[in-house]
């Protein structure tokens, strides 16, 4: 992992462990930070650190085994502090999630359907998920759930857009979550649909699924594997946007 002071990253920081899919991660109060990951076993594997001042990891918590059987890389997100949710595709292709409550997790929850890719997850409010998949039509398609427990509130419903990748979401904590951008790409590069309809083009080439983050009510940042198999990123501020390299080799 890397971190950034303004939009200068640091040296990568290998974080001790073995993983199938790419990892995901959430802060619920912008201190903590749990991270997650499909580890040898295909089960899903947490752990937890904490950042100093410079927003830097000051070290890992043993990994915790969370169970389950995923075939796609996990999405997180936390709706209040101290209440997480964690998804993943799982072998019947329906997506599943856990919660925690601040007291402990939850069983596992299917939101059932039928995806071909990872799933997004972004805070509709304090009660309130909304998962997004690319469904075998190759739409993307939402679905809303319960923060507490995970169980569906909601049908399935066709969003009217298109991704050839795992579509991604900015809205993925309670208190960041002004924009609720989510992110598609195509042949035709990186999109970004914002919650009042805006649609943002970002161009690129890109062969991964996307991550999106956003910052107070006109910033995103993107971030997706390059061509040249290194990390890239978008800041977009509202005007206007470029692609600057990271580095690294993402597998």
């Amino acid at each position: 992992m890397s971190t950034a002071q303004g939009t200068a990253f640091g040296p990568f920081q290998r974080i001790p462990g073995r993983m199938l899919k790419a990892p995901a991660a959430v802060t619920g109060n912008g201190s903590r930070i749990d991270l997650f990951v499909v580890g040898a076993d295909r089960a899903l594997w947490h752990t937890v650190t904490t950042v100093d001042g410079s927003g830097r990891p000051t070290g890992f918590a043993p990994w915790q085994s969370l169970g389950g059987v995923l075939t796609s890389s996990p999405a997180a997100a936390s709706s209040t502090s101290g209440r997480l949710i964690v998804s993943g595709r799982g072998a019947d292709g329906a997506i599943w999630s856990r919660t925690w409550d601040g007291g402990g997790w939850q069983q596992w929850r299917s939101a059932g359907g039928l995806s071909v890719s990872a799933p997004a997850v972004d805070v509709v409010g304090a009660d309130t998920y909304r998962m997004l998949v690319v469904g075998t039509d190759g739409g993307v398609w939402s679905q809303q759930v319960a923060a507490a427990t995970g169980v569906p509130t909601s049908a399935w419903g066709a969003l009217g857009e298109a991704t050839t990748v795992a579509p991604a979401t900015s809205a993925t904590a309670w208190w960041a979550r002004d924009i609720r951008a989510v992110g598609y790409a195509t042949g035709s590069g990186v999109r970004q649909r914002w919650a009042d309809g805006r649609l943002v083009p970002l161009g690129g080439a890109v062969t991964s699924a996307l991550g999106l983050v956003e910052f107070g009510p006109s910033t995103t940042w993107t971030f997706a594997r390059g061509t040249d198999n290194a990390l890239w990123v978008n800041v977009f501020t509202g005007t206007g946007g470029t692609w600057r390299k990271i580095g690294g080799v993402v597998a």
